[in-house]
């Protein structure tokens, strides 16, 4: 009996811990909606809403003005180099975080924009309240599955292919994407990259990069930002893509909320791709020191090969 009274003690004591772990996750949640509606009605009351950005209560991914403006000058522009007159394709555009702020850099009569994702809702935002005000700012939803933002899709990151055609564009970017797919989508994505850039075109795209540097800071103890759920972030060992691709994660039950990947095999997957990377900028994602400009994830810039 005093087994089983034992047993029974620790059996509670979980479920207690496992509770109390669930109401902060409750209230956390609910703090971050309540802080979204404050700005919403803040915005809307000063006149400072921009009416191509999505409400923050949505919950779409990074409906902040500031990031989409400091992404523009600090990643498009001055690491990536792009032009006012240049034809740009946005992979995992979401609801035109950047896009908004690119109305007003590239020249209408002579620049593009075609931008295409996995959510619906973030797609038809996109088309009613950008591309009406700026006909040269195309959107198309892409039926590619995700379990964190698109599960009830059907396509296969793996096999997607972009819906343009050969040699398109001259600037292609993909931010906060790659850290949400698993190795084997991500070397698709990057070759599709390639195919639709000009020879000497530029990508320009966002990881989380694993090094000797990003492993020894995050081992020296990181606290994620409130944004990104808060607590120290912790990886796991190394796990298979089953298909010979190695990724680390937050959580491997749920590993698409948060991919690593080794900065080797990254740099591998764009040289398979056809894509030469040309520089990295690391961010602060692992515990590194704010620097002026800097960004939270890892920036890298390569160039497609010119064609054989």
């Amino acid at each position: 009996m005093a087994a089983r009274s034992g047993s029974g003690a620790g059996l509670g004591a979980v479920k207690a811990r496992a509770g109390a772990r669930l109401r902060t996750v409750g209230r956390r949640l609910r703090l971050r909606w309540a802080i979204r509606v404050w700005l919403d009605v803040r915005e809307r009351v000063t006149g400072k809403r921009d009416p191509m950005v999505p409400p923050r209560r949505w919950g779409l991914p990074s409906q902040f003005p500031s990031v989409g403006a400091r992404i523009l000058e600090y990643g498009l522009v001055d690491a990536g180099g792009l032009r006012p007159e240049e034809q740009v394709l946005d992979i995992g555009c979401g609801a035109g975080r950047v896009a908004a702020h690119l109305t007003r850099y590239l020249d209408p009569a002579a620049g593009s924009y075609e931008g295409f994702d996995v959510m619906p809702r973030a797609i038809d935002w996109a088309q009613k309240q950008i591309t009406t005000r700026h006909p040269n700012f195309h959107f198309q939803l892409a039926e590619v599955r995700n379990d964190e933002y698109s599960p009830e899709a059907t396509g296969d990151a793996s096999t997607y292919r972009f819906p343009y055609a050969d040699g398109e564009f001259d600037f292609a970017f993909a931010l906060s994407l790659y850290t949400h797919m698993l190795p084997f989508q991500v070397a698709n994505y990057l070759r599709e990259t390639a195919r639709v850039l000009r020879p000497g075109g530029r990508s320009l795209a966002t990881f989380f990069l694993l090094n000797p540097e990003a492993e020894e800071l995050i081992a020296e103890g990181v606290t994620l930002p409130f944004g990104a759920g808060g607590g120290r972030l912790e990886l796991s060992a190394d796990l298979d893509d089953g298909h010979g691709g190695r990724y680390r994660a937050r959580n491997p039950d749920r590993p698409e909320a948060r991919v690593v990947l080794h900065e080797d095999d990254v740099r591998e997957l764009h040289e398979q791709a056809g894509l030469q990377i040309a520089e990295t900028r690391y961010g602060r994602w692992c515990g590194r020191k704010k620097r002026p400009g800097a960004m939270g994830q890892d920036l890298v810039v390569a160039v497609k090969v010119s064609d054989a």
